[in-house]
C-alpha cells in the first residue's frame, strides 16, 4: 500500500489472532491457554477478548498509545464519580515481544453497540434521559492541573465551530460522488450562513469525552432500553460540552438531542444549535467515510440525516 493509497484508520503494524493470543500469554501468564477472539477492530485499537470477560486493546498505529495513556489517567479518577459503568483496567500498558506498542486490558462490560439497534421512540427517550445525565455528571467535574496534564488539547471553544467546518469543508466538496450537486451547494451556503452559525460556547471549557459515537455506547442487550457503559475515552479533552451531544443525535435524530437537553443541566444559549451545526459536519464525515469503506446502507442513512437537517 503506497502512502497515497493509505486511510487515516489504516493500521501501521500487522495483528492477527495469533499474535494478539501470543502476546496476552506473554503479557498476563495466567492467562495462557484461554480462549482469544477478536472483538471488533476501530479507527484506533483493534480489541480481543478473552474467555468473554476481557478485552484487550491493541493500538493500530504508534501515536494511539498516548490515547490509551490518557483513557488510563482519565478514567482512574473519573470512575468512581460518572453514573454509567466505564472501563475499569486491572492490566495497564502491558508490553509483549509478540506485539511492538503497549496494549492494556479491563472487564469486560457485557452489551451492545448502540449504533445498529433501530431508535425507536421509546429507545430515543430513555438513552436520551440516561445520557443527558451522564453528561450533566461529566461536563461538571471540576478539573485541576493534575488532571489536565493528561487531557487532549482540544480546539478553542470560541473557535471551534468555524475550525471544524473548515476542515469538513473540502469533504463536502467531494460529496457529488455520493449526493447531488443540489445538496452539496445548499449545505455549503447554510454553513456560511452569518444568521445560521449560533454563538460559540462563552463559559469555561468543560471535562468532554469528545468521541460519544454510538459504537462507544453499550447497551443492555436484552432489549436495548439501558445503557451498561460508555467506552473509548482516548480523546477526552476540555471544551465545548455540544461538542459530546453531536454525534449521538446522528443515531437519534433531533429527537435524542432534545431529550438529553431535558435532564442536562448545564445548556448555555445556543447549546443546541452548536450541537445541530456540529452534527451536520459529521454526516459529512460520516458520507465520505461509509462511501470509502463501502458501507452503502449507513451512508445513506447519514446522507438523509445531512438533508433533514439542512432546510
Amino acid at each position: 500500500m503506497t502512502d497515497a493509497e493509505r486511510q487515516p484508520w489504516d493500521a501501521d503494524r500487522e495483528l492477527t489472532l495469533e499474535m494478539a493470543t501470543e502476546a496476552i500469554a506473554e503479557a498476563v501468564p495466567e492467562l495462557a491457554g484461554h480462549e482469544v477472539a477478536l472483538l471488533g477492530s476501530g479507527w484506533d485499537f483493534d480489541a480481543y477478548e478473552v474467555d468473554g470477560a476481557w478485552v484487550f486493546k491493541f493500538p493500530r498505529r504508534a501515536g494511539e498509545v498516548e490515547r490509551l495513556e490518557r483513557e488510563l489517567a482519565v478514567l482512574g479518577r473519573l470512575a468512581d464519580t460518572l453514573p454509567l459503568p466505564v472501563p475499569g483496567y486491572r492490566w495497564p500498558l502491558l508490553r509483549a515481544e509478540a506485539f511492538p506498542y503497549a496494549f492494556s486490558g479491563y472487564a469486560k462490560i457485557e452489551g451492545q453497540m448502540l449504533c445498529p439497534i433501530k431508535p425507536s421512540s421509546a429507545r430515543v427517550d430513555a438513552v436520551g434521559e440516561a445520557l443527558g445525565r451522564f453528561f450533566g455528571v461529566l461536563h461538571a467535574v471540576p478539573v485541576d492541573a493534575d488532571l489536565a496534564r493528561h487531557l487532549w488539547q482540544g480546539e478553542d471553544p470560541a473557535t471551534m465551530l468555524v475550525a471544524s467546518r473548515e476542515r469538513r469543508r473540502y469533504l463536502l466538496r467531494s460529496l457529488p460522488h455520493c449526493a447531488s450537486d443540489e445538496v452539496v451547494e445548499r449545505v455549503t451556503a447554510w454553513w456560511d450562513d452569518p444568521a445560521v452559525i449560533p454563538p460559540a460556547h462563552a463559559g469555561p471549557p468543560r471535562l468532554i469525552h469528545d468521541d460519544v459515537h454510538c459504537e462507544h455506547v453499550l447497551m443492555d442487550s436484552e432489549d436495548g432500553m439501558s445503557i451498561a457503559g460508555v467506552i473509548d475515552w482516548g480523546d477526552t479533552a476540555l471544551g465545548d460540552p455540544a461538542a459530546d451531544f453531536a454525534p449521538l443525535v446522528t443515531w437519534g435524530g433531533v429527537r435524542l438531542l432534545e431529550r438529553m437537553l431535558d435532564v442536562y443541566p448545564l445548556a448555555t444559549p445556543g447549546f443546541a444549535e452548536r450541537a445541530l451545526y456540529l452534527t451536520t459536519q459529521l454526516c459529512v464525515v460520516e458520507v465520505d467515510y461509509f462511501h470509502r469503506t463501502k458501507q452503502w446502507i449507513q451512508r445513506a442513512e447519514s446522507l438523509a440525516l445531512l438533508e433533514t437537517l439542512v432546510p
